[in-house]
């Protein structure tokens, strides 16, 4: 195998592996999936338990947020 072949397969298998993440009937955004990795991630620095309802509520606000700054 070749340098960097290793990856390159991994992230293949991880592309073919994967499907969107929904919520309701629509496809989660970039943004949104970013704002819920990011709530995790400080619950979890924080030392508490991440919860879903909890992350997904920080999430909701802060695109409630960016589009009340678009308006």
């Amino acid at each position: 195998m070749l340098p960097g072949q290793g990856v390159k397969k991994l992230v293949d298998l991880i592309f073919s592996k994967s499907k969107p993440k929904r919520f309701g009937n629509g496809l989660m955004s970039g943004p949104v999936l970013a704002g819920l990795v990011e709530a995790y991630v400080d619950a979890i620095n924080k030392g508490a338990v991440p919860t879903i309802a909890t992350a997904w509520q920080v999430c909701v606000f802060y695109v409630c947020v960016s589009w009340e700054r678009e308006f």
